[in-house]
């Protein structure tokens, strides 16, 4: 089998790029915040098979606030153009990476690596595939979600209910003491 030239290879692909760039576009307008969300689909040939690469990213940042975050998410799907319906797994990463900056220096790197099953007829392909990315996405966002509800109960856990003396400690009647002992 000869090797075809990298333009026959974007001309027979490109009716299969340009319908999963679309359909990833409209994702990312309907999901993303407006403006935050780029995207892009990449074409190519592995193994005699056509390859797509879904790249998807989006940064936030409010340096006034001390913090920026970047969301990624890269996946690629190998499938048969010539055959009439899909049966492929799409595999890629979805990631995060945020940094807050205030009176210190904290930073989160995050990720999941996917594996999915993508099965349709090829006429639907980009519909599926935008379906796997939400899903993917989606259960990497649930998971974080989990994770901070259950780090927020573990931080109220560590805190003591009670003070050593083992008495509450009455603020209104030790705000004026505490002050006094200010002012002298």
């Amino acid at each position: 089998m000869s090797e075809m030239a990298a333009s026959d290879v974007e001309e027979e692909l490109e009716p299969f790029r340009s319908s999963v760039d679309a359909a990833v576009q409209k994702y990312i307008a309907e999901t993303y915040t407006l403006g935050k969300g780029i995207c892009t689909v990449y074409a190519t040939r592995e193994g005699g098979q056509a390859c797509l690469i879904v790249c998807i990213s989006s940064l936030h940042a409010k340096l006034k606030s001390f913090w920026a975050g970047r969301f990624t998410s890269e996946f690629k799907i190998v499938f048969d153009p010539a055959a009439a319906s899909i049966d492929a797994q799409m595999v890629g990463k979805v990631g995060i990476h945020t940094h807050y900056f205030e009176d210190g220096n904290v930073q989160m790197n995050s990720s999941r690596d996917s594996n999915q099953a993508v099965k349709c007829e090829l006429a639907n392909l980009a519909s599926a595939v935008v379906a796997a990315v939400k899903t993917e996405e989606d259960i990497f966002q649930n998971g974080l979600n989990d994770h901070f509800s259950e780090l927020a109960r573990s931080f109220k856990s560590l805190r003591r209910a009670m003070p050593v003396s083992r008495q509450p400690m009455d603020w209104s009647s030790s705000r004026g003491s505490l002050m006094k002992e200010m002012r002298s």
